[in-house]
């Protein structure tokens, strides 16, 4: 009976080792897994901004692109409104010089 006793204290302390040892494992293996998370959450964060800055640069291009062409058409439309001012003092001015003449 007490070799039954010291064979069950000793299944029991087996048992015990081998539990703990799982427990070893398992807090290993989810440390790592926690370590391949938090790279593949950095590697999908790196690619999300590189996709950002991508956009945000296309866009920064396209918006400098359109303000040179709406500078150029400003250009235009004011020498355009210039020349007419031209045409209109010179003939508000010949008008008056005619006037004076008379």
């Amino acid at each position: 009976m007490i070799e039954e006793l010291e064979k069950v204290k000793e299944l029991e302390r087996e048992s015990i080792e081998r539990i703990e040892d799982a427990k070893k494992k398992a807090g290993w293996i989810l440390e790592k897994a926690r370590e391949k998370g938090d790279k593949e959450k950095e590697k999908i964060v790196e690619k999300a901004r590189a996709e950002a800055e991508k956009i945000i640069k296309k866009a920064i291009e396209e918006s400098e692109k359109e303000a040179k062409d709406i500078e150029k058409k400003g250009r235009k439309e004011a020498e355009i409104i210039k020349e007419k001012a031209k045409e209109k003092i010179d003939y508000v001015a010949e008008k008056i010089f005619e006037e004076l003449i008379d």
